[in-house]
């Protein structure tokens, strides 16, 4: 007799794509690259948009300032990360992974909120099999059936019978509405990943300005925007102590004033996607000096030539800069360091004076308004104000990725809140007329204890006639 040969299945790319997309293992490699790769770049300096047309001066420049790192920092192409081939495939990647596990736990918590019967519920191909337990029941299925119902109803389940051959079974599930959580969660983080792809691929970020009053400056590139910053305010207490710095700015398209606001740390100014921002502010410093017969000192820096006039200007390329000037005919140094806090709590200017012949740094001079000074029998006047350092940026699809974020806290809040659990059950004829269950945990916090707990309430109510 003529023997049938098994028929084994033929290896399905697009069902094994669906897996692979599927498996939670996926999701965290993909997430934990997209993750470093931003960790990276937001560390590293990446190119300007306005310096991609040519940007070679760019990239010596930045080269330089990294020294030994510098020349693999070129190699490697880390200027400009969030525009390679390689980082965008990653972004559509983890995109697909989102998507199909949304599908997936759609699919389940359609399954479990089903009021009618439907196909049984088993664990998804890349996941390890759940706990399971068999018992032993001498009642007859429809009784088994009525105790089940009975049984789950008590404990706050809701049991739905699934009577779909080969094996008949039923599904009972407990706050089954809070299933839907996990693929709103998925969604959300969808929603933020296209907010940063937007972002990443539009989105642009100015360098620092630090405008006198009455300054322009054009906004983005592309947009008919200029801000033109109209005053720079210190507010301080009755102590002198800084309470605020705020900045009143005008937007401007072409000569027209179209908006006006006041910014602050943390308080920017936005126009239809373009954003100003006050990220500090720094001192602009006039020097003057006189030798004792009352002669006009020669002073010179490293940004300017020698002044003939007895005076320069040093405006702080940043708040930890530490400019010097230099007197020629008296081989002084003269280094300044600001403060933009100090223990006063107002900002200070710091005056140390170097003399070259012995690099030995003399008393240090603390200066809190415009005033004067002595070195020896030097006399210096300092006229001190201060500029904002002003940035302007444009971070389209930020709103999206920000609240698909918050969306997906929340659905992570709802679900460690309100977990949902559930139990599959099915059954099939034993021996001696005995009907044998089969009892699966498919979700559920600590699913082992859960289990156990379920199968002796089960052994309670099932094995036993009466």
């Amino acid at each position: 007799m003529a023997q049938d040969t098994p028929v084994q299945s033929r290896f399905d790319p697009l069902s094994g794509a669906w897996r692979l997309f599927a498996a939670p293992l996926t999701l965290l490699v993909l997430g934990g690259l997209v993750s470093l790769t931003m960790a990276v770049g937001l560390f590293l300096p990446q190119i300007p948009l306005q310096e991609a047309g040519d940007p070679q001066a760019w990239l010596v420049v930045t080269a330089s300032r990294l020294g030994a790192a510098g020349d693999l920092f070129l190699v490697l192409g880390l200027f400009d990360l969030f525009h390679t081939w390689w980082f965008r495939l990653l972004l559509v990647l983890t995109g697909l992974c989102l998507f199909v596990r949304a599908i997936e736990s759609a699919e389940l918590a359609w399954h479990a909120t089903a009021r009618r019967p439907g196909s049984p519920i088993g664990p998804p191909p890349w996941a390890a099999p759940p706990p399971e337990r068999h018992l032993e029941s001498p009642l007859d299925p429809e009784e088994i059936q009525t105790r089940l119902e009975t049984l789950f109803s008590r404990m706050g389940y809701r049991w739905t019978e699934k009577p779909t051959p080969p094996v008949p079974g039923g599904l009972a599930v407990r706050r089954g509405m809070v299933l839907w959580a996990r693929p709103l969660g998925y969604a959300a983080l969808l929603l933020a990943l296209a907010g940063l792809v937007i972002a990443a691929g539009w989105g642009w970020l100015g360098d620092e300005w630090q405008p006198v009053r009455g300054e322009s400056q054009a906004v983005g590139h592309g947009t008919p925007y200029v801000v033109r910053l109209d005053a720079f305010d210190l507010q301080v207490d009755d102590h002198q102590r800084l309470r605020n710095d705020s900045s009143q700015i005008t937007w401007l398209e072409g000569e027209t004033a179209v908006q006006q606001d006041t910014i602050a740390l943390g308080r920017p100014s936005s126009r239809r996607g373009a954003t100003v921002r006050q990220v500090g502010f720094v001192p602009v410093v006039r020097l003057r000096g006189w030798d004792r017969d009352g002669r006009l000192l020669s002073l010179e820096t490293a940004e300017d030539a020698l002044s003939l006039m007895g005076e320069v200007e040093i405006r702080f390329a940043s708040v930890e800069a530490r400019p010097f000037v230099l007197v020629p005919a008296q081989d002084l140094f003269l280094a300044l360091t600001f403060e933009p806090i100090c223990a006063e709590g107002r900002p200070a200017l710091h005056v140390e004076t170097i003399r070259g012949e012995t690099s030995e740094g003399g008393p240090e001079k603390i200066l809190y308004d415009s005033g004067s000074f002595m070195v020896e029998d030097l006399r210096f006047e300092i006229d001190l104000s201060f500029v904002p350092i002003l940035r302007a940026d444009f971070r389209p699809g930020m709103t999206l990725a920000v609240g698909g974020l918050a969306l997906f806290v929340g659905s992570l809040v709802a679900l460690w809140i309100a977990l949902p659990r559930l139990a599959w059950i099915s059954s099939e004829p034993g021996e001696d007329e005995k009907n044998i269950l089969h009892v699966q945990m498919l979700l559920g916090a600590d699913g082992d204890r859960q289990l156990l707990h379920l199968t002796r309430r089960l052994e309670e109510v099932l094995c036993r006639d009466g």
